[in-house]
């Protein structure tokens, strides 16, 4: 019988968004994954200023992917 796996050292929205390959050239997919939250957070602007409240979903993307670059950088530094 096996026995039960513990419980990930990583948080659960890390383990979703983050792959294994992004562990080994993390200052590249840092500088990619900033690019892509800053350009989410300009168009989220944009779109909120013409009135249009699709905008409010790309802001809450590039939240989310500014959180993941937050994560990306701890297990990088660990």
């Amino acid at each position: 019988m096996n026995a039960p796996r513990g419980p990930s050292s990583r948080p659960l929205l890390a383990r979703l968004l983050i792959r294994s390959r992004e562990y080994r050239n993390p200052g590249f997919w840092i500088r990619v994954r900033i690019a892509c939250g800053i350009f989410n957070l300009c168009l989220g602007v944009f779109l909120v200023s013409l009135g249009y409240w699709e905008g409010v979903l790309a802001l809450a993307g590039a939240v989310l992917i500014f959180r993941t670059v937050f994560l990306l950088q701890e297990g990088a530094a660990s």
